[in-house]
Order: C-alpha cells, then structure tokens, then sequence
C-alpha cells in the first residue's frame, strides 16, 4: 500500500470538503438572506449539495488517512466504498454549482442589491465549481489507489515456495 501517496490524496479530500462546506453555506447565506428565489435563475442552493458532497469528501479523507495508520480489510472497502459516493457528489457538486453560476442572476439583481452581493454570489458559485472538480480528481486518485491493495488477482507471484506449492498440489490431483 502506498502509504504517503494516500495520506496526501485524503489530505486534499478533507480540504476539499472543508471548503465545499464553507463555500456552500456562505453560498445559501447569500441566497436566502439577500435574494430570495426571485432573482437567481437556477435556485439549486437550498438543497445543499455543496454540504452533502463535502461531508463525503471529509469523510472519505478521514476514512483514507485511518486507512494508513490500522491496515484493517474492512477500513479498506469502507474508503473504496465511500470514496465511490465521494466521486459522484462531487461530479454533482461541480455539474450543479456550473448551472448555477452559468444561468447566473437576473439584471434586477443588480438594481436592487450592489453589484458587489451578485457578484460575490457569483464567485462563490464557481469557486465551488472548481473545489468540486479538484474533490472529483482526488476521490477518484483515493479510489485507484485503495484498489490497488483490494484487488490481489492480478498480482503475480513469482517466488519459488509458491511454485513449489502449486507444483505440489498438482502432482497429488
């Protein structure tokens, strides 16, 4: 198991998720303390997928860095298994958090609130967008990387005790 390399790859999911949440809820605390649903075009905040996908995130890091230190078979499905989820919310979190800032805010945004609170809202959306893309590359990287020492089929064994063995057992069938 490449320790160091998952160590880093969950760091960075705990980041990402940390971020997603905050971003998320400073995104919502915009929304519904200044907009309301009347000036935003795609109204996908209140559902809060930025902080459903960050938990994930934080929770598949936390799950990849326990997984370094306690060599444990059941900790290694729960991060591939966790790490999996943690892949398609953030696909979500980016896909999403893209409409939003794309479809943007309707010009009576701007009359009514300073260019600044639209502007900022607008930011955070695709900060959000770019947080969930970087959280994408670093689950699927956890996923490859806790699969490699999941998945023992492909490994070839090459030592002469067993090719000693398998010898052995073929010679008594």
């Amino acid at each position: 198991m490449k320790v160091k390399s998952i160590r880093v790859v969950s760091s960075i999911c705990m980041i990402c998720g940390i971020a997603s949440i905050g971003i998320q809820i400073a995104a919502i605390t915009i929304f519904l303390a200044k907009f309301g649903y009347y000036y935003i075009t795609f109204t996908s905040d209140v559902v809060g997928y930025g902080i459903w996908g960050g938990a994930l995130n934080l929770i598949a890091g936390c799950l990849g860095i326990a997984l370094t230190y306690v060599n444990d078979k059941s900790l290694l499905v729960a991060v591939v298994v966790v790490a999996s989820l943690s892949i398609l919310a953030s696909f979500l979190i980016s896909l999403l958090s893209a409409l939003a800032a794309s479809l943007g805010f309707y010009s009576s945004c701007l009359w009514l609130f300073e260019y600044s609170t639209c502007d900022t809202w607008l930011r955070l959306e695709w900060s959000l967008m770019a947080c969930g893309i970087l959280a994408f590359i670093s689950s699927t990287a956890l996923v490859i990387l806790a699969s490699q020492s999941l998945c023992t089929c492909c490994v070839k064994q090459n030592s002469s005790a067993d090719k000693a063995e398998t010898f052995k057992v073929m010679e008594i069938d």
